[in-house]
């Protein structure tokens, strides 16, 4: 029952049908113009992001398994995007009322688009939660960068830093990020490396408290999650 009631947004390269998902995949949104794109031909990281937030596969549990999903396309077959397409992402899911936005995506470029299309979101009452990145800097990719973003880094199974993790003095929180169980197209499960498996464990963890008690606001469930975290 953890997420019931909530709802995740996955903004990422889109999600595919896979056992993992019970039912079909709420509001399904593709920004990406590809002529003659099939299921076939979107990438896998979507749906490896989503199965961690909220998946049901016994090989590979999510978080919140209960939570709804929707998926929100902005990255074509081999997981590029830019500010416009990713800005018009955020907005669809603060439009469709998502309570939690999980953007497992990331660029060393500042965007104004981008930052507007956060804020919009932010006001609106979606909580948003993003990768740090995998160049193993002392910045944080953007826009887990922004003010207001809850920025995830990588840890392994010991609790330890990641090398290829960004890290900065305002890195929100970290979750597990090295072969972590996710699904993958073809009904497959995969081992998945990266701060973008790290992110969709916060995101289902802040809907999961929000399902237990609903009077809570996202931030509100982050905080908490915080309070309760090793540190």
């Amino acid at each position: 029952t953890w997420g019931a009631g909530q709802k995740i947004a996955i903004i990422d390269t889109g999600i595919v049908e896979h056992p993992t998902f019970e039912g079909e995949v709420g509001n399904a949104q593709d920004f990406v113009e590809v002529e003659g794109a099939t299921t076939t031909e979107i990438n896998g990281h979507g749906t490896a992001v989503a199965s961690v937030a909220a998946g049901t596969h016994a090989a590979a549990p999510g978080v919140a398994p209960a939570a709804e999903v929707l998926s929100f396309r902005v990255a074509d077959t081999d997981g590029n995007s830019d500010s416009f397409t990713l800005a018009q992402g955020i907005l669809a899911a603060a439009e469709a009322g998502a309570d939690v936005i999980n953007i497992s995506l990331g660029s060393s470029g500042n965007s104004s688009v981008v930052q507007e299309a956060v804020d919009t979101a932010l006001a609106a009452g979606s909580t948003i939660v993003a990768a740090a990145g995998n160049n193993g800097s002392d910045a944080l990719s953007y826009p887990a960068a922004y003010e207001g973003v809850i920025s995830v880094g990588s840890i392994d199974a010991a609790g330890q830093h990641l090398d290829f993790s960004n890290t900065s003095e305002t890195l929100d929180i970290s979750a597990p990020g090295y072969a972590v169980p996710a699904a993958w197209p073809g009904e497959q499960v995969i081992q998945f490396t990266g701060t973008s498996a790290s992110a969709p464990f916060v995101s289902g963890s802040i809907a999961a408290v929000m399902s237990w008690d609903p009077s809570l606001s996202g931030q509100q469930a982050y905080e908490l999650l915080v309070d309760y975290s090793n540190e």
